[in-house]
Order: C-alpha cells, then structure tokens, then sequence
C-alpha cells in the first residue's frame, strides 16, 4: 500500500541526520502527556510549558515521557497562555549524538547515556 504524501514528509524527519534550529526552536524533554494533543515539556533553562502536536503527526509519531522533541516556542505571550509552542519533531538517538558532536544539544540534558534514549520509529 502507497504512504501518502502527509505521512512521507513526515517520517522523512527522521532520517534528517542534523536538524536545523531557527530562532525560536528548542530542544526540550517530555514530562508529561496531557492528551487533546498537548504535551508537557521541559526547556533546557528548566521551565515547563505546554506544546501542540500538530494533526500531521497523528498516527505517524508517538511521543512518550522522557522523549527529546524539537520545539517551537513562541517568544513574548501573555501570562494566561497555556500552550505556548509547537511540536517540530521528535528526536531521536542518531539524531541526538549528530547534535552532541555540533555542539547545538542542551547541556541541561547531558545526563542521558544512549542506552535511556529509545530509538522507536512508528
């Protein structure tokens, strides 16, 4: 059975060894899932916030707790809002160590080995 399109574009993500991080995009990890598609994350400096996971993602990507995701978070919003970035992409091991070698990983999750990373693609 043919992949549509939707679904090729985004497992495509996945083998994209480095990804590219604009002005706004951060690494985060998965403290929590709310459903409704929202997911708690916590950035690098700490801080929790909510973020969407887009509809294009449905049924192609999963995210569990302690998954590293690519985030975009909105600078600048006003205190009563929840939800306050995006889900990019899910990263995963290769992906992770590509960005350990640049330099562009968090030093706030440095205290992972590759063996707590999992390497499941849907």
């Amino acid at each position: 059975r043919a992949m549509s399109r939707r679904r090729k574009h985004v497992r495509n993500l996945v083998d994209e060894a480095l990804p590219e991080l604009t002005e706004g995009d951060e690494v985060c990890r998965v403290t929590e899932l709310r459903g409704g598609n929202q997911v708690e994350v916590e950035k690098a400096d700490g801080a929790s916030t909510l973020i969407r996971i887009p509809a294009k993602f449905s049924k192609v990507m999963w995210v569990r707790k302690g998954t590293h995701v690519l985030a975009h978070i909105e600078p600048n919003l006003p205190d009563d809002v929840k939800v306050t970035g995006e889900l990019l992409r899910v990263l995963y091991k290769a992906q992770i160590r590509e960005m350990r070698k640049d330099g562009t990983w968090p030093r706030a999750f440095d205290d992972l080995n590759d063996d707590a990373m999992d390497d499941d693609v849907a």
